[in-house]
């Protein structure tokens, strides 16, 4: 007598039965037990949708272990792919260059926060020259003289290196980096 998958007692007859176990033998093959729901999740899902009729529900089984296997292994395939994929974009670093980067990151955020406390007209044109503008251009943008503007950053540069050496940062040599002239 078939076996009709898309009949709602046969399916959940199947699904009941061997859920739980093919979570386990899918865990075992992609070692991540929520990826694991989710391939026999999908695995349950083709198979409703394709509304395999079986012999009996023995070679329903049969066809959700294979389906689990292949399902896993095209997991681990995409997993491996998407690995390798990063790598090539993502430069490989030592420990010490990641915590340097990390640093310089942590730097550059203390002095941004230290340029939104400068007077307005200071963090002004410093935003402006962190944008790759030109002292002629920032004059002209602000209705300022090219000495209003270069003042400005003076300003700015004794007010925040104050601040900086208070903090002992090492963004001090990386603010003189961006900002020098």
């Amino acid at each position: 007598m078939p076996f009709y998958i898309r009949n709602k007692k046969n399916f959940n007859l199947v699904f009941n039965e061997y859920y739980s176990s093919l979570c386990f033998f899918a865990g075992k093959l992609v070692d991540n037990f929520m990826a694991a729901e989710d391939i026999v999740e999908d695995v349950f899902i083709n198979l409703w949708e394709r509304g395999y009729v079986f012999d009996n529900p023995n070679k329903a089984k049969a066809w959700l272990y294979i389906a689990t296997k292949n399902a896993c292994f095209n997991y681990i395939k995409k997993l491996q792919h998407k690995e390798r994929e990063q790598r090539k974009i993502l430069p490989e670093y030592s420990e010490n260059e990641m915590i340097e980067n990390i640093t310089k990151a942590e730097a550059v955020r203390q002095i941004y926060v230290l340029i939104e406390e400068l007077p307005l007209q200071c963090r002004k044109v410093v935003r402006l020259t962190i944008k790759g503008y030109s002292n002629q251009e920032i004059a002209e943008l602000l209705n300022l003289s090219q000495s209003t503007v270069k003042n400005q950053k003076v300003r700015a540069i004794k007010l925040m290196r104050v601040k900086l050496i208070d903090q002992q940062l090492l963004a001090f040599t990386i603010f003189f980096a961006i900002f020098g002239d």
